[in-house]
This record gives structure tokens, sequence and C-alpha cells, in this order.
């Protein structure tokens, strides 16, 4: 998806959320978005006391504020407009392409989550001895199931060291009110037993 074809800053080519918009993103993969002109949030923007919650994602090679002045993220922008919430949950977010990093504005959650070349654990701590290098993020591809993914091509990673367990996910669903049989296999239906991988797709 592409915003700002005709020359305007367009925002959010991915997904846009707006005006106390609440949603959730489970075993999504978002890349390939790109942002017009000095916009920013290739692949997601928060505007407006949005809400949005995203749990087992991969979010890469969205572009977003390549050349602009002001901050804005390059993967997610969440605006100073309204109290926007963004909760990250298993997530990867990294690989996206701008001027100022890949999340810019607040995030409220950030359990068991890589953002750009920095690693959190489960309980939102920094690890300061893992260092997450976007390289390993496969293209856009058919790796099976019913849509395209983006696949860790090392298993050896930070990644796949500090990511949920599957009793971290069946509580996550359960804090959540979510159905955990969706929690605990990937975007291609593939069981998460006896992984800790963070993103869209296990190995």
């Amino acid at each position: 998806n592409v915003t700002g074809i005709f020359g305007n800053n367009s925002a959010a080519a991915g997904y846009y959320g707006r005006e106390r918009s609440e949603a959730l993103m489970v075993n999504c993969t978002v890349s390939g978005n790109v942002a017009g002109g000095n916009a920013s949030g290739g692949g997601i923007v928060l505007y407006g006391s949005a809400k949005l919650d995203i749990i087992n994602s991969t979010i890469t090679n969205n572009s977003g504020a390549v050349n602009a002045t002001a901050a804005g993220g390059s993967g997610i922008n969440v605006t100073s407009t309204g109290t926007n919430i963004l909760n990250l949950y298993n997530s990867i977010v990294s690989g996206n392409k701008g001027s100022f990093g890949q999340i810019v504005g607040a995030i409220a959650t950030r359990s068991a989550v890589v953002i750009g070349d920095q690693v959190y654990d489960y309980n939102e701590a920094l690890v300061p001895s893992a260092v997450f290098d976007d390289s390993i993020l496969g293209p856009l591809a058919d790796n099976g199931g019913n849509t395209q993914t983006v696949l860790l091509l090392n298993d050896v990673n930070p990644a796949t060291q500090y990511g949920m367990n599957l009793m971290q996910l069946q509580l996550l669903a359960i804090k959540l009110q979510l159905d955990d049989t969706i929690l605990t296999k990937d975007q291609r239906a593939k069981d998460r037993k006896n992984k800790t991988t963070m993103g869209s797709t296990v190995n």
C-alpha cells in the first residue's frame, strides 16, 4: 500500500487507527507499505485516542518519515493527538526505513519484543547483551499458509531466545480475554509449543 501518490504528506499506508478506535493484531505481517511525502508511519499510525494491541506479529520493511524534518516513526507512529495506547507483545518491529526510528511516540507495553536492534524481555526489561540484526528477516514471500510472511533466516538470535513461551501466551490470552488457540499458533497455523519465538512465524 502506498499513500501520498500525488506528492502530499499522507501517513499510515498499512493501518490507520483513529478516533477512539480499538484494534487487535494477532499473527500479522505488516510489510512493504510506504507513507508518501514526509509522512510518518508507513506501517501503522495511531491518532485521536486510538488503542492497538499487537501480538505475535512482524512489522518490517515499511517506509515512513524518510525525508521528514519532524520526528515520526518509520514502522509505527504513535501521534501526540489524543491519548493513544500501543501494546506490543511477542512481536518484532525492525527493518523499517525512515529518519527517526522504528517507533516514535509512547509505548504502553513492550513485553518480549524487538524494536530496531533492541530486545525487551517478558518483563519489559531491556536486554543490554542482546542485539537484533534485521538482516536475518527474510523477504515477504509464500512460506506456506494462506498469506505471505517474513521468516527469521537464523534460528539462533534474540527473537527466538527472548520470546514468550506457551504458558506466557496462554496467560496473555486470559488477561486479554482471547481464544488461546489463536495465540499459541503462528500466522501459518504452526504450533508455538516448545518455542520462544517473537513475530508472526516460527521455524
